[in-house]
């Protein structure tokens, strides 16, 4: 076919032409149309058709599967009728040309129309429907006359200049509607169904359109009449709307005039805006009224609603001064509420319920007002806008709820729930007294706003934040209890009095805290202090989670309790003071870097881990007077000391637990009654008293200096160590103390060194390398293992043991077969291995202990054999040291 060959035309001249059922899909002639030439032609190979016979009519009787039909094709004022009497099916368009008409006249029950887009060109372009014309994605452009007598269900309509008309006894169904510059005029059954968020009805420009004899049903987003339309709804019904106009729909109250509902009445204003101007006034009493429009006040209107419901389902506004009175369990329901310009409400015993809807659910598309920050919301006060509710009253916004410029709430014994955040920006105030605030999302504070909740619940099940620095507002809780799911920030002052509060994930305080007899619970998340905390009676419980004190930041308290599970970490440059307080780290980490500082009166207990790399302080000027208080840090879990420089505790000391010092570290009083005390690399553990070992054990390598350690129950090394200890003061070991020295060979040896006197008693136990023992290239070589200024007393009982260097085992080895001797002098103690005297006969291994000083002494065989068997008999019995200075005797 040739290329330019562009649409099949269709020239009927006359309908009496037309014949019966022998009469194919079109009448008449074929052809198409190639630069003026027609001729006949099958049409059913083409996609494009013309019907282009001027004052003519074409039937298609049959189906029709096409792209694109065009009535009137290249002919001006053709005045040609197309009558579709069976299905019919464009995949691209239906145009209807000028002084054209479509007539759809499909009397099947079946849905039979199917036409992306019918276009009506100009303004005597005319679709008629007196059949079941059903398009659910048909999309109606029109520039003419769209006359609907039947049953119309499509897409939308687009009225662009033109002019709609629905009859009364026709079926009207909508996804969209669009009047604009147009006249649309509805009657009969119409149905607008789009759930969607693009479907509308919207009438702009200068519009008409009228709503008479008519049952409509609106199931929308949106009605919109605009740019001076103009929407007249006479003796018809209207429901399901979720309007939204610009007041050319509306049920207006003006100069001065009045509205009174009472005595059981119902009104039900469905599709209408309910406006209240220039000093109007609409009072229900025990009356119902229900409207899904917008209800409008404003210019020193009132509304006044006693024992009475007012139920919308769209926006409720009140502006210029306007009032509005709930009173005797009274209920106002709107989709939202907005109060400005110095407008107020007041409840009495009443429920107001925004954004509500029947089946409970929630669309965020409602959130049409903007706040400060650019966020939505569905319910606002501004312009120093109010509510005040009392006496069970009930405050419920089922959305976002926003307060600025100078509007205030005030609540007493009354409720307030709202299902998504709530916002305060400028000069704002929130005020309640003996109530309940529950918030489903954040509760923001911002710019000058202030709030005072007294006698208080506050359930935030999101997060709590003070965005301001202004510290001269008022913010704060009195007596009262607040539950926060999310997170606490706050950046400004936030005070709490005789509250408790409960945290499950971060509280982050950038400002200041003023706290007094306050309970805090975290539960999970952290507690992180920048800025500066002044407790005063209060109770901190970390159940779980993290604490931080971090740089530059103060945490001050006053006879608080601060109990923790979980972890606490204090970061360089920061101050923690307690003053008659406790501090108890039950089964958390503790990490503490800053200054930290007590008072005489206040306690630190550590059960768990904790790492002090920072001095403790005592935080007062007053002394612990004859040490009679209570010790001021008790260790009852693992408590590491270690940092870059020499650690102070300033303050009393008591170990129950372990003690790990990787620093050097100096202690006003320290005394240990269990656990361990262990040193490493070489590090100083001091204090100007005596330490006191009265049970556990100390071990390690590096040094203790005070006047005195004693050892009265206690443990000196550990057989994990090979320790060298340096004592630099005196050492005391009672009959209740031991020594652990370990000998893995000749020149690795435990040793303690005394710069001072040592008073021995207790027992001495000697580990011994397995290997080494059984070398006999050790025997005879003295192993110092501890060197005093003087020495006094000695050991009541000498233990020898022998491990195996691979696994650990380790054994006793105090029998006859093995010789080990101990030799002491008025400065040292020192080990001699001999080998085994079972393995030689008779009296030919003279291995003897005595007492030698600065070495062995050998004595004359006749006074060593007597020494021998007086020796074997008690040599490793409780009185073998003095048996040692009795054989001396014999020298």
């Amino acid at each position: 076919m040739n290329k330019l060959l562009k649409f099949l035309f269709i020239f009927i001249f006359s309908l009496n032409n037309v014949t019966s059922q022998s009469i194919p899909l079109f009448t008449q002639i074929y052809g198409y149309f190639d630069q003026g030439n027609s001729w006949s032609f099958d049409p059913s190979g083409v996609s494009e058709v013309g019907i282009s016979n001027p004052n003519g009519v074409c039937i298609a009787r049959y189906p029709i599967n096409k792209e694109t039909i065009h009535v009137g094709f290249f002919i001006s004022d053709a005045n040609i009728t197309f009558v579709i009497q069976g299905a019919v099916s464009l995949s691209k368009e239906l145009i209807v040309n000028k002084n054209c008409t479509t007539h759809f006249d499909n009397q099947s029950d079946d849905d039979g129309t199917e036409i992306l887009k019918i276009n009506l060109m100009e303004e005597d372009s005319v679709v008629l429907n007196t059949g079941r014309m059903s398009g659910k994605k048909t999309h109606i452009s029109n520039k003419g006359v769209v006359r609907n007598n039947g049953d119309m269900r499509v897409s939308d309509i687009q009225n662009i200049k033109g002019q709609f008309y629905s009859s009364s006894s026709s079926y009207t169904q909508l996804n969209g509607f669009l009047n604009n510059n147009g006249y649309s005029y509805f009657s009969g059954t119409v149905n607008f169904n789009n759930n969607s968020l693009d479907g509308q009805v919207l009438l702009k420009t200068t519009s008409e359109t009228i709503f008479k004899d008519s049952l409509t049903t609106i199931n929308m987003q949106n009605i919109i009449v605009t740019a001076e339309s103009s929407l007249n709804i006479q003796s018809s019904a209207l429901s399901s709307i979720p309007f939204n106009s610009d007041s050319k729909c509306s049920m207006k109250v003006t100069d001065s005039s009045w509205v009174l509902i009472s005595n059981n009445s119902n009104l039900d204003f469905t599709n209408t805006t309910l406006s209240l101007t220039d000093s109007a006034k609409l009072n229900i009493s025990n009356s119902k009224m229900y409207s899904d429009s917008n209800i409008k006040m404003k210019s020193y209107t009132t509304l006044g609603i006693k024992d009475s419901g007012l139920l919308s389902s769209n926006n409720f506004l009140a502006s210029g001064y306007s009032t509005v009175n709930l009173d005797q369990n009274s209920v106002l329901e709107s989709k939202n509420l907005i109060l400005f310009d110095n407008s107020k409400m007041h409840l009495d015993s009443s429920i107001i319920d925004i954004g509500i809807k029947s089946d409970g659910s929630y669309d965020s598309s409602d959130e049409i007002i903007d706040l400060p920050d650019k966020s939505k919301i569905l319910a606002a006060l501004a312009n120093s806008s109010s509510i005040t509710a009392q006496n069970s009253s009930t405050l419920i916004i089922s959305g976002a709820f926003g307060i600025v410029n100078n509007a205030s709430i005030f609540m007493e014994g009354s409720s307030m729930s709202i299902s998504k955040s709530f916002r305060s920006f400028d000069k704002t105030s929130i005020n309640g007294t003996n109530s309940k605030i529950e918030i489903k999302d954040q509760f923001d504070i911002n710019d000058e706003s202030s709030f005072l909740f007294k006698g208080s619940s506050l359930d935030i099940t999101g997060s709590f934040s003070i965005n301001s620095n202004k510290i001269n507002i008022q913010r704060e809780f009195f007596d009262s209890n607040i539950k926060i799911d999310g997170k606490l920030y706050n950046i400004g002052k936030l005070s709490f009095e005789k509250s408790k509060v409960n945290l499950n994930k971060n509280f982050t305080s950038i400002g200041q805290i003023k706290s007094n007899q306050t309970n805090y619970s975290i539960l999970l998340g952290q507690f992180n202090l920048y800025g500066f905390y002044d407790g005063i009676g209060d109770t901190i419980n970390l159940l779980s989670g993290q604490m931080n004190i971090a740089k530059l930041s103060s945490f001050n308290c006053e006879n608080c309790q601060i109990d923790s599970n979980g972890s606490i970490k204090q970061f360089k440059s920061s101050k923690l003071k307690l003053f008659s307080s406790s501090f108890t780290n039950r089964k958390g980490n503790v990490e503490m870097d800053g200054d930290f500082s007590l008072d005489a009166k206040s306690k630190l207990t550590n059960a768990g881990e904790f790492i002090l790399q920072s001095d403790i302080v005592l935080n007062d000027n007053r002394q612990q007077e004859n040490d009679t208080l209570d010790t001021l840090v008790l260790n009852q879990g693992n408590f590491t000391i270690k940092g870059e420089n020499t650690t102070n505790v300033f303050v009393d000391f008591e170990n129950r637990g372990s003690l790990v010092l990787q620093q050097n570290s100096i202690f006003k009083k320290i005394n240990q009654y269990d656990g361990n005390i262990s040193l490493s690399n070489q590090v100083d553990i001091q204090s100007n008293q005596t330490i006191e070992l009265n049970g556990g054990s100390l071990f390690g390598n590096g040094s203790v200096t005070a006047e005195s350690l004693n050892n009265k129950n206690a443990t000196l090394g550990s057989k994990e160590f090979f320790y060298q200890l340096n004592i630099n003061g005196n050492y005391t070991q009672g009959e209740n103390g031991k020594m652990i020295v370990t000998i893995d060979s000749t020149n690795k040896i435990s040793l303690v060194n005394i710069s001072g006197s040592a008073i021995i008693n207790g027992t001495l136990i000697v580990r011994m390398n397995k290997n080494m023992v059984e070398n006999s290239s050790n025997y005879n070589k003295s192993m110092i293992i501890m060197h005093t200024n003087e020495m006094q007393g000695g050991y009541s009982s000498i233990q020898f043991k022998t491990y195996d260097p691979e696994t650990g085992e380790e054994q006793d080895d105090n029998n006859d077969c093995n010789n080990y001797q101990v030799q002491s002098s008025k400065t040292s103690f020192s080990v001699l291995l001999n080998g085994n005297s079972c393995k030689k006969d008779g009296l030919t291994t003279p291995q003897i202990i005595g007492i030698a000083v600065g070495g062995f002494v050998f004595v004359a065989i006749g006074v060593m054999v007597a020494s021998y068997f007086v020796f074997t008999k008690y040599r490793y019995s409780e009185n073998s040291i003095k048996l040692k200075k009795i054989i001396s005797k014999f020298k």
